[in-house]
């Protein structure tokens, strides 16, 4: 997540001030047009971002193939236009009772819970994924070299923004292509692959005397994580243990080290 991306919680929490100066006073003097006018804000709102959502994953679409990432999120895309669906005909509350929308957003969250479980979405692609792709052994390689050129000895891994696209108009080379080379010969996805970079990078950190004032959050930041939550949550995915446990065993060794050093 980029950080401009807070931006699209901006309408919600206009929402949701405008929820709280609502009173009952106010609803029986304030004109029919006003709440109409809300309605259609409200969940106008809601359709543009589902409309220009599905218009991206279509587009994606025929760039990268119908991939497990796409399939889910167009799951995902359909099943928030049902909610929306069945929340506007609420208006005709004689007909559409209010409790249905409640009901099927519960039924909603299970479902795609269960197919996101059984389908296996979003696991990480595998090898096999890419065996019937035109890329070849040897245009493989190439790209993957050139991938860590960029990552490794440029340091582009340090770039909180860095992302298949970027990295792409980089290398002039189709994010598919990139994608399918990391798989193949990293055996795992972009994330993966970059994070293991940073977090090697923040253990040279940790591990140095320069660094040690230095709390953990200029660390992350400094290895290329673009908050100190992802970088935790990556950090114990690949060393097994927090930061923080992980910076206080270093220190602790290197305790050791020096009372064990011969004088």
């Amino acid at each position: 997540m980029k950080k401009h991306f807070s931006l699209h919680l901006l309408p919600f929490l206009f929402a949701l001030s405008a929820a709280v100066m609502v009173s009952r006073e106010w609803v029986k003097t304030t004109p029919t047009w006003v709440f109409v006018l809300m309605f259609c804000l409200y969940y106008g709102h809601y359709l543009c971002y589902l409309l220009l959502s599905y218009r991206y994953i279509q587009q994606v679409k025929k760039e990268t193939g119908n991939t497990l990432e796409l399939q889910w999120l167009l799951l995902l895309c359909y099943a928030l236009t049902a909610i929306w669906l069945v929340y506007v005909l609420n208006i005709m509350e004689e007909q559409i009772p209010y409790i249905i929308g409640p009901v099927l957003y519960s039924v909603i969250a299970y479902g795609i819970t269960w197919i996101y479980i059984r389908k296996k979405y979003l696991d990480g692609p595998s090898a096999a994924k890419y065996q019937t792709t035109p890329l070849s052994e040897t245009e493989t390689e190439e790209i993957f070299e050139k991938i860590k050129k960029l990552v490794v000895d440029e340091e582009l891994y340090k770039d909180a923004d860095l992302s298949l696209t970027k990295l792409s108009s980089r290398l002039k080379v189709s994010t598919q292509k990139i994608s399918m080379a990391i798989n193949l010969r990293y055996q795992s996805n972009f994330n993966h692959f970059i994070n293991q970079y940073r977090i090697a990078h923040a253990c040279t950190l940790f591990s140095d005397p320069g660094f040690q004032h230095y709390n953990i959050s200029f660390i992350a930041y400094e290895s290329g994580f673009s908050s100190l939550s992802s970088f935790n949550s990556a950090f114990k995915k690949v060393k097994g243990v927090t930061p923080s446990a992980f910076r206080k065993a270093s220190e602790k060794f290197k305790m050791e080290s020096v009372k064990t050093e011969p004088v």
